[in-house]
């Protein structure tokens, strides 16, 4: 997502109830929490530059 709002890229996640996003100071990871009560995780995903 830019800083404008426009997304630049999806990614399918086996998350129920995504709700949170937090990006490393570096913007090299990617934490994602969930609302799912009794599911809860904390998927860290590694971000990358996609080059089309």
């Amino acid at each position: 997502m830019t800083v404008d709002g426009d997304v630049v890229g999806t990614y399918l996640m086996d998350l129920m109830l995504p709700h949170s996003l937090c990006v490393s100071k570096d913007e090299i990871k990617l934490a994602v929490s969930n609302s799912a009560s009794g599911a809860g995780t904390l998927p860290l995903y590694k971000i990358s530059l996609a080059i089309s």
